[in-house]
This record gives C-alpha cells, sequence and structure tokens, in this order.
C-alpha cells in the first residue's frame, strides 16, 4: 500500500505539472501570436509588392523601409542606422567642415529643418524652418537615419549638393542646388561691455567646457562680471560635453535627472564642488534649441542659475543608448526622459522662457533686453546683501 501511495503520487505530481506547463506555454502562444499573425501578414505584403508592383523592387529596400517604419511611432531621437549609418556614427575622425547652414529633425517620419542660420546658404535660397526634405541627391531620405541625413549634407567647403526639397506644407516639390561654406566656429566669445561677456554656443565639440572655461577666465580677470549664454539655433546631440558645461555655472546639487520606465528617476550628473563662474547670466533660446542646448538651458532655468529669455525651445530631452544588431546595423533608442533640477520634463513640449520675446526681435534689441535683466540680477544682489 505505500508503494502504491507513493506511485499515485508522483504520477499526480507529474501530471499536475503537465497541466501547469501546458497553461504557461499557452499563454505564451497566446501573447506571441499575435507577433506571429503580424509577421505572417508583413511577409505576404512583402511578396504582393515583390510580384505586382509597377516596378522591381529589392527586398533589402523593403526591408530597410520596415524597419524604419518601426520607429516612425517613437520620438526623434530613436532611429534605426544601417552598417554604413552606424560606422559613420562611431567614426571619431574628423567631419568635413562644409555645410549648408541648417539643422534637421525627425517629425512624423519626415526630415524637417529646425533651424537656418543668419546668412547661410540656405538662408540666402529663402529656405526656412518647417521645410521638409526629400532627397538629397539623388538617394531619398524616407529610407535614411536622421544621422546620416547629416552626413550626407556635409562636405567640403566649396563643394556642391542637390537637394530636394517642400518649403511648406502643401507646396510643390523644388530641387536646388547649393554650395558648402565652412560652418562657424562652435563657440564664439566677445565683450558687449566692460562688464557683460557674450557666450556663443552653437555646438558641443568635445573640448567645450575646457575652451569655455578658459574665455571665462580670461573674461574675470579684465573685470568682466555678467554673461549672457545664447544657445539659440543649437541642437547638438552630443550631451557629455554640455553636462561638463554645466558644471562650470552650477552650485552644488543636481544637474540633470533621468526618468526611467515606471516613472523611476535618479541623479544622472551631480555638481560637488562650487562653480567656475558666479556671477549673474541670462541664456538665450528660441524654437531651434533642442536637444543639448536645451539640456544646458533646462539644468540652468531648473537650478534657479539662471532666467531664459527668447522663445519656446523644441522639445527634444532624453537619454539615448545604441544597440549594435547583429547584421552590423545599429538601434538608437530613448531610454530615459531628462528631467531638471526642479523636475521638469521638457521632452514633446519644449522649456517655456521667463521672460519671452517677440520672434523677429533683432539681434541688437535681444541683448539689449538681456542687459537689462542683468543690470536688475545685479540691483536685486546688492540689496539683499544690504539688507544682510
Amino acid at each position: 500500500m505505500g508503494k502504491l501511495r507513493i506511485y499515485f503520487l508522483s504520477v499526480s505530481s507529474l501530471v499536475v505539472l503537465f497541466v501547469l506547463a501546458g497553461i504557461l506555454l499557452g499563454n505564451v502562444l497566446a501573447r506571441e501570436g499575435n507577433v506571429y499573425v503580424y509577421l505572417r501578414l508583413f511577409n505576404d505584403a512583402m511578396h504582393l509588392i515583390e510580384d505586382n508592383y509597377v516596378e522591381d523592387v529589392e527586398r533589402d529596400s523593403l526591408l530597410r523601409g520596415a524597419y524604419r517604419g518601426l520607429f516612425e511611432v517613437l520620438d526623434p531621437q530613436s532611429e534605426y542606422l544601417s552598417p554604413r549609418e552606424y560606422l559613420e556614427v562611431i567614426d571619431s575622425s574628423p567631419r568635413p567642415r562644409g555645410d549648408l547652414g541648417f539643422g534637421l529633425s525627425r517629425i512624423k517620419g519626415h526630415l524637417m529643418l529646425i533651424t537656418v542660420r543668419p546668412g547661410s546658404p540656405a538662408d540666402q535660397a529663402e529656405i526656412r524652418k518647417g521645410a521638409q526634405i526629400l532627397r538629397i541627391g539623388n538617394l531619398a531620405t524616407r529610407t535614411m537615419s536622421l544621422a546620416g541625413a547629416e552626413n550626407k549634407l556635409r562636405g567640403e567647403p566649396g563643394s556642391e549638393i542637390e537637394i530636394t526639397l517642400v518649403r511648406h506644407p502643401g507646396g510643390g516639390s523644388e530641387e536646388i542646388l547649393l554650395t558648402r561654406v565652412p560652418a562657424p566656429p562652435p563657440i564664439r566669445f566677445e565683450d558687449l561691455s566692460k562688464e557683460t561677456g557674450y557666450l556663443r554656443l552653437s555646438d558641443f565639440p568635445a573640448d567645450t567646457a575646457t575652451r569655455v572655461e578658459g574665455y571665462l577666465r580670461r573674461f574675470l580677470e579684465s573685470g568682466g562680471t555678467r554673461l549672457v549664454l545664447d544657445l539659440r539655433d543649437n541642437g547638438s546631440r552630443t550631451l557629455r560635453p554640455v553636462l561638463d558645461t554645466a558644471l562650470l555655472f552650477l552650485e552644488p546639487g543636481p544637474v540633470v535627472l533621468v526618468e526611467e520606465r515606471g516613472e523611476k528617476r535618479t541623479i544622472l550628473v551631480e555638481q560637488v564642488r562650487k562653480p567656475f563662474f558666479q556671477g549673474p547670466m541670462i541664456v538665450l533660446v528660441n524654437g531651434g534649441t533642442a536637444s543639448a542646448g536645451e539640456l544646458l538651458a533646462a539644468s540652468l532655468q531648473g537650478s534657479e542659475r539662471s532666467l531664459l529669455l527668447g522663445q519656446k525651445t523644441f522639445g527634444l530631452g532624453t537619454r539615448t543608448e545604441l544597440f549594435p544588431l547583429p547584421n552590423g546595423a545599429a538601434v538608437r533608442l530613448s531610454t530615459g526622459k531628462l528631467v531638471s533640477p526642479d523636475g521638469t520634463i521638457w521632452h514633446g513640449v519644449g522649456l517655456v522662457p521667463d521672460v519671452s520675446v517677440d520672434l523677429d526681435l533683432n539681434r541688437e534689441e535681444l541683448l539689449e533686453k538681456a542687459e537689462e535683466l542683468l543690470r536688475a540680477q545685479e540691483d536685486s544682489l546688492e540689496e539683499g546683501k544690504k539688507a544682510a
């Protein structure tokens, strides 16, 4: 009887295990069933195109289009990089210095201009923000990553490139031949007055923090006390140099946080020493201030270190990571939303300036307004010292 009971219990346990395993396997297959259905539909659609489309289409082209289509429902920071584009991204060799004078972003799958540099070839051709780039040379931009398109647009100064664009929604396409010109220096400093310095950052090269510290050191030694930091039309996507630059201005505390899935927030970078520059400052921003430019503006505004003057920023604020794929390609994905020290998330909405100005305000008028705000800050500080 004892052996029979043990045998019965063993068989019963196996039956229970098989039933549980069947339930679990059934649940997995049910969850994955939708994926398999979509893959079958994709396979059918691909064969229909190959067999019936009016022109021959290479299967590789169809697959690349499908890969990129996955990212059109994500944010502009996330994209598929072909093997060649991935190699270009990780290549650290110097890039050609010639450009056409505009910045790009991918919006709902379309390659759009978000900045146009005054006096650039694009500006002289009367190409404005919001124009859509359809082709670069004979290549359609729908098949390119943002990084790939930017690399194709750059070249040696004096070289020519033809682009096909739509100037405004609903308009017709046109082909324009543009000549590349040397890109302006990414960092520029000038004295607006004996007390006020003007620092223009149009990009963030790897040595930005070192160079900015050098400019500020000479400025302070000459008696300078106030700073206008111009981040207009800065859409750089390189975050490390901008974080190092932020440390030059911020008091001890968080510089930026990151919010991951589940709304879990952690400090990404923290200031642990006194800032190099402690004087009053104003930051200039506009609709072309994006990504790394927005990060610096957000860290200064969110820590109450500086007011923002200008127009609402573009709204790109994520931590992105590169994930290599077995075929030599890669995926760039937003894996967290950046958060300013006061808890502001600007991704998708942009930063609202503390003081808004008219879009048509010229440089002289804008800098005059900045000087006015700086003097008010100094007066407020003096009153605070007297009261103390």
